[in-house]
């Protein structure tokens, strides 16, 4: 507001705008005069305390929380998600750096890929930054939670999702994993129940979830049996089994090179001449070892035959 003093007009600040200068900036003492300057000393004394010191210390104190609960996977992007395309990879398999480079690679990638697992946080994006870029990384979210937990499930909001996939923690580094295909089932119950409640919104359609079995005797139950009606009615059931997977790539896919000349790939199980009926022409298989892989090789290698 402009004032007259001696016959000259003075642009002086409101009261309000003057407190305020003296609470946030010390400096402005030199503005004050008469009465006024008891007022304006309690007023910086009272900013100093609070703005360098409550205040100050209440924002790093609130960012240091917000790096440890991200550090230990237990901050959680509720409001991001409502909103954006992303998929859900519950356990941190083997498999899960190859899954999330081939997920992102998609003509329709998804924004962001969240990934829930008990085991060490901080190992876990050790292995993912060495298999990813820089790019793919920050597209990459981790959520420490148990797959058997409906509360952690729930934190991953399956509803919003693209699709979903349950593959269990790596079983060389987790012993609890020795009833991984069990643990992988009950998630997938856990989360037809949360997906009850979107079955009633209009238009909503199933939810496309792959569980990866790790035993092939579970593998092939539910390749030839019908999972419950109830999680049918809310999930398009899809049982993978890893070794399986490289069985049929070994025996069937003569390409392995993944684009790259450099790298040689496998000849079919009968070599570069089909083998048929009438040929005399025999093959021999040596499997050295019946390891999970080794029992996933005999059986692709029994289905050719």
């Amino acid at each position: 507001e402009l004032i007259t003093e001696g016959g000259l007009e003075i642009d002086r600040p409101r009261l309000w705008w003057s407190v305020l200068y003296h609470f946030i900036d010390p400096g402005n003492q030199g503005m004050t005069y008469g009465a006024g300057r008891a007022a304006a000393l309690v007023l910086a004394i009272a900013g100093s305390i609070f703005m360098n010191g409550i205040l100050i210390s209440a924002i790093v104190g609130w960012y240091d929380r917000y790096v440890d609960k991200w550090r230990c996977g237990l901050a959680r992007y509720d409001e991001t998600f409502k909103r954006r395309k992303f998929m859900i990879i519950i356990g941190a398999h083997e498999a899960v750096a190859s899954i999330i480079c081939q997920l992102l690679k998609r003509e329709n990638a998804p924004e962001y890929i969240i990934v829930q697992t008990v085991l060490d946080i901080e190992k876990l994006r050790g292995t993912l930054r060495s298999a990813l870029t820089s790019e793919q990384e920050k597209r990459v979210v981790i959520y420490a939670g148990e797959r058997t937990s409906e509360e952690d499930l729930r934190d991953l909001h399956p509803e919003w999702a693209m699709e979903l996939f349950i593959l269990g923690e790596c079983i060389e580094e987790d012993s609890r994993e020795l009833n991984h295909d069990a643990l992988n089932l009950t998630a997938l119950q856990i989360i037809a129940k949360i997906l009850e409640k979107r079955k009633a919104a209009a238009g909503s359609s199933r939810l496309t979830c792959r569980v990866m079995f790790e035993y092939q005797t579970s593998f092939s139950i539910f390749q030839y049996s019908d999972i419950s009606n109830r999680i049918q009615n809310v999930i398009n059931f899809k049982p993978v089994n890893f070794y399986e997977l490289w069985a049929q790539r070994i025996f069937v896919k003569d390409n392995m090179g993944y684009g790259k000349p450099e790298l040689p790939g496998y000849l079919p199980l009968e070599g570069d001449t089909p083998i048929r009926e009438s040929s005399a022409d025999t093959v021999h298989l040596i499997i050295v070892g019946m390891s999970r892989m080794g029992v996933a090789l005999a059986i692709e290698a029994a289905h050719l035959a």
